[in-house]
């Protein structure tokens, strides 16, 4: 997984920054069966839905 996210393209950091408040809801994800051969990347919405969310940000994952 990974954050689908450009901090410096979207108007860097803080509250009234355009990277806290119209960054990417989507996170991008790969899928493999065996570590060695991977998918090509889909952008998954995670939180377009959450009113105020302005970034998703990926997870730990095992």
């Amino acid at each position: 997984m990974a954050t689908d996210l450009s901090i410096y393209y979207r108007g860097g950091w803080g509250p009234n920054d355009g990277a806290t408040t119209n960054g990417s809801t989507g996170l991008v994800i790969w899928d493999s069966p065996d570590l060695v051969h991977w998918s090509e990347p889909r952008l998954v919405d995670v939180a377009s839905k959450i009113p105020g969310a302005g970034m998703a940000w990926a997870p730990e994952a095992n």
